[in-house]
């Protein structure tokens, strides 16, 4: 987390997805799940977003973002 914000970063230290995100969750089978300006999704390692999760209603249901497994 940077300023509020977060990202990702590898091993050595180095940012390898910007600090963009209002919140982030750790990568499993290759993807992770973020919310960003209010739009939850998920993106792959390169930070491009695979995945967008659409609303129900007036929210997202938070409880899909969850990590992969299998």
């Amino acid at each position: 987390m940077k300023d509020g914000k977060y990202g990702f970063i590898n091993t050595k230290g180095e940012v390898v997805i910007p600090f963009n995100y209002g919140d982030a969750n750790c990568f499993s089978e290759g993807l992770a799940n973020v919310q960003k300006d209010g739009k939850y999704c998920y993106i792959n390692k390169e930070g491009v977003e695979v995945i967008s999760i659409p609303k129900n209603e007036d929210e997202y249901i938070e409880t899909t973002l969850t990590p992969f497994s299998e």
